[in-house]
């Protein structure tokens, strides 16, 4: 794959894929979520989408980021984001041109 196509997440949580990631791209900041369900077992299998502040900086534990956000964006399914071959550095641009 080409990593010029792919922008750096940090991320926190991993089960086959990471489960809370925050990426930069231009002049926004993202956070993705995908929770895990008791009730089946399982993670969701789509992520929550927010907006985060202007000037956002990770904080010591990343508990409460869902909170800290401007607005929540949306749905994407995990099986639409692209992530890098380790699926722990990074997501395709194209993954973020799906986002409005």
């Amino acid at each position: 794959m080409d990593q010029s196509k792919f922008v750096a997440i940090q991320y926190a949580g991993f089960y086959d894929v990471p489960r809370v990631f925050v990426v930069e791209s231009a002049d926004r900041c993202l956070l993705f979520v995908s929770h895990f369900d008791e009730t089946i077992d399982e993670y969701e299998d789509a992520y929550n989408v927010y907006l985060m502040p202007p000037a956002f900086k990770l904080p010591p534990t990343w508990e409460a980021l869902e909170s800290m956000a401007e607005r929540r964006l949306g749905t994407i399914k995990v099986s639409d984001v692209t992530f890098d071959e380790t699926r722990r550095k990074g997501i395709s641009i194209d993954t973020l041109r799906r986002i409005a």
